[in-house]
């Protein structure tokens, strides 16, 4: 896999975004183990059912076409509204193109679907999670067009050396 993005400013954690890049999600249903920080919070019920939730998932999630998981965008709710999950999902969608891959992600607040769509991602799925609330699959296919120009190769040079 790749590690996780982190954005800071001055001084704070201002975002977060983590990608997988193609054919490395989804995980071993035993990485959810590891990646747990302790015992569930609703108990052994709870995980159980947490764990059939992201299998369900799993098997449904996208095989192609190739393409980049976007799992977690995030910024920090005193940083929201700045630009900061703007700037890392446009480095982002800007390495897909480059790259000539889709973004798919998953998103279950529906305040996301307009930011999203305004990235050209469309909604793919619609799918009930376990406590009734909605999630949505949504793909960006690439834009062939881009990076044709050398200005834009040089964009995409510095933005790597970001990401």
């Amino acid at each position: 896999g790749r590690p996780p993005v982190a954005v800071w400013l001055a001084g704070d954690i201002a975002g977060v975004a983590v990608v997988y890049e193609p054919g490395n999600y989804p995980t071993p249903p035993w990485s959810a183990l590891l990646a747990a920080s302790g015992p569930p919070r609703g108990g052994p019920r709870a995980a159980l059912g947490a764990l059939k939730w992201k299998a369900s998932r799993d098997r449904q999630h996208p095989a192609t076409p190739p393409h980049l998981y976007l799992e977690t965008l995030a910024t920090a709710p005193g940083r929201q509204g700045r630009g900061v999950g703007s700037m890392m999902l446009s480095a982002i969608c800007d390495e897909a193109d480059c790259r000539g891959l889709a973004v798919v992600l998953y998103t279950n607040n529906p305040r996301n679907l307009a930011f999203y769509q305004r990235f050209a991602f469309t909604t793919i799925r619609t799918d009930a999670l376990p406590t009734g609330a909605s999630e949505w699959l949504m793909q960006r296919q690439p834009n062939h067009t881009r990076f044709g120009r050398e200005s834009d190769r040089t964009r995409h040079d510095q933005m790597n050396r970001w990401l």
